[in-house]
């Protein structure tokens, strides 16, 4: 969800908990929720964790805190990249680049009902290469309010299908072919 974090994501994330349990033993889970907004009451960070202590028994969330860290930011996400086999993010042509260039496997989950539908012509672009898998948004009403979310089991399942080591090799082979790697050359020759 980027520095701002993605409410979407980070509700989809902690019902995906219930389903990743019994897999606890070989994932292990580096949540970015985002920081909180100077002069927001929204805070989600403490919203998740909320959600977590909602949704959960006491045993659960011992069980949870095995294989699961979240933090508002990661200053040195670099460092994140390098411990990840595959991550769950938003479709802005600068965190996609990004994750091509280090050959990170995705599941991407576009941001609906941006103008142009930018983020959704993204991570469409980048699933064609084979190194994503996309999840759209679905609006739906809570409250009286049009809202937007993703259903946890669905990330569940997608994270579990694509954690596969050879799913993942394959993965991080195509999302390389996302990346310019030629950028320098094609400078030069212009």
């Amino acid at each position: 969800g980027g520095s701002q974090g993605a409410r979407t994501i980070n509700q989809a994330v902690v019902d995906a908990l219930r389903s990743l349990l019994p897999h606890r033993d070989r994932l292990f889970i580096i949540h970015g929720t985002g920081l909180k907004k100077s002069g927001s009451r929204y805070d989600a960070g403490q919203v998740t964790a909320e959600r977590i202590r909602a949704r959960y028994t006491d045993e659960q969330r011992r069980q949870i805190e095995s294989f699961y860290v979240s933090r508002p930011f990661f200053h040195e996400i670099e460092r994140v990249y390098a411990m990840s086999d595959l991550v769950v993010v938003r479709a802005g042509a600068g965190t996609l680049n990004e994750i091509a260039s280090l050959g990170l496997p995705a599941i991407v989950v576009p941001k609906a009902n941006l103008p142009g539908e930018h983020q959704v012509m993204n991570a469409r672009a980048l699933a064609r290469t084979g190194g994503a898998v996309v999840l759209y948004e679905e609006t739906g009403e809570r409250g009286g309010s049009l809202v937007e979310e993703l259903d946890g089991g669905v990330l569940a399942s997608t994270i579990l299908d694509v954690v596969e080591p050879a799913r993942l090799r394959q993965m991080a082979d195509a999302v390389r072919r996302f990346v310019q790697q030629d950028a320098l050359d094609l400078i030069q020759r212009v």
